[in-house]
């Protein structure tokens, strides 16, 4: 029996996940707010970057002196005009709508994934694969999670692999790739088995797959901050499940995630 879960959740999580996930949400938030600012004040703030770029391009460029500004601005590289378009474009109440279109993108995409789960795969249940729901609903137990999320089986084509995600306002699920299950049954190696599916909750009892959690993230994996937050960030949470699909699988070969390393 693993220890009380709020303390394996402690112990599990990486200590670099909430101070990483903390700079990336700050990031978010505040590129959100300043478009917000802009928005309201895109007049005043179009003037003074067109003023700015101008007199640069004048410094680097003496001949233009005599040019009037509009003759200027037709000069200047496309990047800064098209940054003056994209300003002079910006719309309060748009901008306020973004965190609702990245919901509204999420909850697309992961419907599609969700409706491919249960159209092309097997859930599993009491009556199909006893056996591992049992372990899954175990295991969900001494995480703490209050609802059990379902558990696909789905066609990996050989891909030894598995995930989980929720759909916005729905539900959490798991999908495990059917090569998987038939090595870990066929080997009766129940230890791979359970560190994959403890994986697998770990990112749901951690909030990994919630829409917020990806939204406030989404500047940490912008090109180039990818690198320095994203990165980092993601090997945090994928090393913080690993310890708990290991406390709660008791695989102390690790084949479980020798089996993922390969797949």
């Amino acid at each position: 029996m693993c220890q009380n879960h709020a303390e394996l959740i402690q112990k599990s999580r990486h200590r670099y996940e909430r101070p990483l996930f903390t700079l990336a949400a700050t990031l978010t938030l505040g590129v959100w707010l300043i478009l917000f600012a802009l928005s309201f004040a895109k007049a005043d703030t179009v003037a003074f970057l067109q003023q700015n770029i101008i007199a640069e391009y004048r410094a680097d460029h003496p001949e233009t002196a005599e040019l009037d500004d509009a003759a200027v601005l037709q000069k200047v590289p496309a990047d800064d005009r098209e940054l003056l378009d994209m300003v002079d474009r910006l719309n309060p109440l748009l901008v306020a709508l973004i965190p609702l279109g990245f919901l509204l993108m999420i909850a697309y995409t992961i419907g599609k994934i969700y409706g491919k789960a249960r159209a092309d795969g097997v859930r599993i249940t009491p009556e199909q694969f006893g056996e591992v729901h049992a372990e899954w609903v175990a295991m969900a137990e001494k995480l703490g999670l209050k609802t059990v999320p379902e558990l696909y089986i789905q066609n990996g084509n050989g891909t030894l692999n598995a995930f989980a995600t929720c759909m916005p306002g729905y539900r959490a699920f798991g999908v495990i790739y059917a090569d998987i299950l038939e090595r870990a049954l066929a080997n009766d190696d129940r230890d791979a088995l359970r560190f994959i599916l403890g994986h697998e909750l770990g990112h749901i009892r951690l909030k990994h797959v919630m829409w917020w959690y990806n939204l406030l993230t989404f500047i940490g994996n912008m090109p180039g901050l990818n690198y320095l937050i994203g990165e980092p960030l993601s090997r945090a949470r994928e090393y913080g499940c690993d310890k708990l699909g290991y406390a709660l699988a008791a695989d102390r070969d690790c084949k479980g995630l020798i089996m993922l390393a390969v797949g």
